[in-house]
């Protein structure tokens, strides 16, 4: 239903836009005239320290969703903000730790590109829309064999993994978020998506060379494509610390329901 309801929304949106004659650039000045004053409620996410277990909010895959390799250090060849994420599983129930939990990562680089694809296709808002209307089951099949900035860990006996990446940045019709996907013998106990705190990646897309060519993003938690399909659903907001020897870093605490 929720899949229906979204694919209805990004057709609505389309649709609407070509046959009032906008050109490409408009689609995104429509939405991001849209702000909804962030009336999309939102939840800041615990980090691995707080005494507190929290059934983390489920959110699409998205269409860039692919195998991700077993590693930590999702960077490659990527350049921007160093990022340091740990992020710990457990059980929501019982808040004990979900050992052997199996967690991927997968976001864009400081361009929005994602690795599989096009560069510069995630910089066409309408071609977005189009490829995710017409795309099998909600996912758009790859073009090349590149990896960066994706990857899988196992929990260790605490529930935690740490990645290593960049900052993602921002592309068209979304605010700058990281894909997650939480799972355990072979059963997918969480997928969602982390977001961030608009002063901290604001700031950074303004001061840092890496982000310039992006410029500072006009999507945010009123207006982000995402969000504005499932209006029922939480946005889980990081805020990361700030950056130190070259890295910022957060943690996460992911509450699931263990099957």
């Amino acid at each position: 239903m929720m899949k229906r309801r979204r694919l209805i929304t990004l057709a609505g949106i389309t649709a609407g836009s070509v046959a009032a004659g906008f050109y490409r650039n408009e689609i995104t000045a429509k939405i991001a005239r849209s702000r909804s004053g962030d009336e999309t409620p939102h939840s800041l996410a615990p980090s691995i320290a707080d005494d507190i277990c929290l059934l983390t909010p489920e959110q699409e895959a998205g269409p860039y969703a692919l195998q991700s390799p077993v590693r930590s250090d999702i960077r490659e060849d990527r350049t921007g903000l160093n990022y340091d994420l740990d992020i710990q599983v457990v059980d929501v129930s019982s808040c004990k730790a979900i050992p052997g939990a199996k967690v991927e990562i997968w976001h864009c680089d400081t361009e929005g590109n994602y690795s599989g694809y096009p560069t510069g296709s995630s910089k066409k808002p309408f071609d977005t829309l189009t490829s995710l209307i017409t795309s099998k089951d909600g996912h758009v099949e790859p073009s090349n064999n590149e990896t960066y900035l994706r990857g899988l860990q196992e929990a260790d006996a605490n529930g935690t993994v740490s990645f290593t990446t960049i900052f993602p940045s921002w592309y068209e019709l979304r605010m700058p978020h990281i894909h997650l996907r939480v799972a355990l013998d072979d059963a997918t106990l969480l997928t969602t998506q982390l977001y961030f705190d608009e002063d901290f990646y604001q700031n950074l897309y303004r001061t840092n060379p890496d982000y310039q060519r992006s410029g500072t993003c006009p999507y945010d938690k009123g207006n982000d494509v995402a969000l504005i399909a499932y209006p029922d659903l939480r946005g889980l907001i990081v805020s990361p610390e700030a950056a130190t020897n070259g890295h910022a870093y957060s943690s996460v605490k992911l509450g699931v329901i263990r099957a």
